[in-house]
């Protein structure tokens, strides 16, 4: 050390930027969360669809068109409970044999198992009736959507899944397709008359509050694998 110089201390490896994505993250689901319980007591205290659902009602029975309802069939059937639990055998199983990992398809299990039971268990609770009738049978309760809940918090995880497994070129756009995907489910649910708008902006709330504190718990050892 030279006499009358300075020296700043060393940032040590691993410190406050080691931080920040799970900071974020905490911040994230605290906000996903929040509006989540705004809309749940609104559907608390009124039950009933309020003006933007049947706005959006109306709009989405407007573009109803041959080609556009085979598409938003498919997205519901594969945002679905049973096509969802097909997808993470398939693709945990084909993981597990390829790379000898089970921890992608844990992550897909453990995003998919806590999206169903929250979206069911405040369907239990608020009761909310869902609209009269729909291009598809539906049943239970209408609040929060269980597709648009799956949507947010497991399609987006295959998203991560698929970034770091699949090869550099196919990174991207595997990732766009499964989060795509994610999105139309929920907002198939809109168009094919079975949830109301602020069902399927509460189920993309609470999908993402939980799919963020996934990611919290993931951010301190990596546990999708590395894809180098």
């Amino acid at each position: 050390m030279v006499p009358g110089r300075c020296y700043a201390p060393r940032a040590v490896a691993g410190s406050p930027p080691a931080r920040r994505p799970r900071r974020a993250l905490t911040i994230t689901a605290a906000l996903a969360a929040t509006v989540f319980g705004v809309l749940a007591a609104v559907v608390w205290y009124h039950p009933e669809p309020v003006g933007i659902d049947r706005l959006a009602a109306r709009v989405a029975v407007e573009l109803r068109e041959a080609p556009l309802t085979v598409v938003m069939r498919a997205s519901s059937f594969l945002g679905s409970s049973p096509a969802i639990a097909l997808q993470i055998a398939a693709i945990g199983g084909l993981l597990l044999l390829v790379r000898r990992d089970p921890r992608p398809g844990l992550w897909l299990l453990a995003a998919f198992a806590g999206a169903w039971f929250l979206s069911n268990g405040f369907k239990a609770i608020l009761d909310r009736p869902r609209p009269d009738a729909g291009l598809v049978g539906s049943t239970g309760a209408a609040f929060p959507s269980g597709h648009a809940t799956q949507g947010a918090a497991y399609f987006v995880m295959l998203g991560l899944v698929l970034a770091a497994v699949l090869p550099r070129p196919w990174r991207g756009p595997g990732s766009v397709v499964a989060v795509s995907l994610g999105v139309l489910s929920g907002l198939s649910r809109i168009y094919l008359g079975v949830h109301w708008l602020t069902d399927v902006a509460g189920g993309f709330s609470l999908g993402l509050a939980w799919l963020a504190i996934l990611l919290a718990v993931r951010a301190d050892a990596s546990l999708l694998g590395s894809s180098a």
